[in-house]
Formats: structure tokens, C-alpha cells, sequence
């Protein structure tokens, strides 16, 4: 679980918020119930952040200035990494949707072999989520080589 002292350089430093049942609707957050994550994951899925927004909204700069990444009606992604979550065991990562209410409450889940068995790393578990159109975000990776290692 997630230190006061943890949150705090979370939401500062990389503008992620950190909630398990977030109220508000946020481009993604990190689960109170997470491992913490390494400054270079925590990068990650601040500039996932950013994509999403640059992806989906009409005026991304209005979202991204605001001090957590928020917008009326956004479907939010709630990120967990480690143990509490079965499928992650130490060091994977899983994540839901604020509207999932029923089946498992993250993905990947027990006995998922595609594209390989958990735990996922963070890159692997967003290449999931992006499957649908995955050359922009290929594209994003390939753009952003510091914090993706491309």
C-alpha cells in the first residue's frame, strides 16, 4: 500500500493521481493498493497519460494543465503493480476501468497466456490496451525514446 509521503511525490512529481474507487474522472490513477513503481514506470504512464488525452480530447492542453489530468465522463484506469493482485505476482501490473462492475476486477487475470502468461511488465499491459489501433501508439513509444527506451 501506498504511503502518504508515496502519493504526495506521485501527484507531484508525475501528476498521477492515486485512489482505489476514484470519485472523479480521471485519465487514469494508480491504486492506493500498488507496489510502488520506479520513477521510469511512474514516467510511463504519465505519458500514457498524455496520449490518451492527446488521443481522444479536443483541446488536450486544457486537460494536461490541470494539476491531476481530469474530464467530465472519461472512462478512468485505475493501475495496480505487485502482489495484490494475484496475476501480478511481485512486479507485474494490471489494471480496470472505473465502469467495470462485473467479471474480474483487473486484467490481465488468472490464466490469461496471450500475449504471454502474467505478470506483465507496465509496456506490456499498455501494448494490451492499445491493441486496437496499436501504430499510434507505437508511433507515441518511437516519439518519446527517454522514457520508453525505444
Amino acid at each position: 500500500m501506498l504511503t502518504k509521503e508515496e502519493i504526495e511525490k506521485i501527484q507531484t512529481k508525475f501528476k498521477i493521481p492515486c485512489s482505489s474507487d476514484p470519485k472523479k474522472y480521471y485519465i487514469l490513477c494508480l491504486d492506493l493498493n500498488s507496489t510502488l513503481p520506479t520513477d521510469q514506470e511512474l514516467a510511463i504512464l504519465s505519458s500514457y497519460c498524455e496520449f490518451v488525452v492527446r488521443k481522444h480530447y479536443r483541446y488536450p492542453e486544457e486537460i494536461l494543465s490541470k494539476t491531476l489530468p481530469i474530464i467530465s465522463g472519461h472512462n478512468t484506469a485505475i493501475f495496480i503493480k505487485g502482489k495484490e493482485w494475484p496475476a501480478n505476482r511481485d512486479h507485474g501490473w494490471a489494471y480496470r476501468r472505473i465502469s467495470w462492475n462485473q467479471g474480474p476486477t483487473f486484467s490481465p487475470c488468472l490464466g490469461v497466456t496471450s500475449p504471454t502468461p502474467p505478470p506483465w511488465t507496465l509496456i506490456q499491459l499498455l501494448d494490451q490496451i492499445e491493441n486496437l489501433i496499436p501504430e499510434n501508439w507505437e508511433l507515441w513509444k518511437k516519439e518519446h525514446p527517454a522514457i520508453f527506451n525505444v
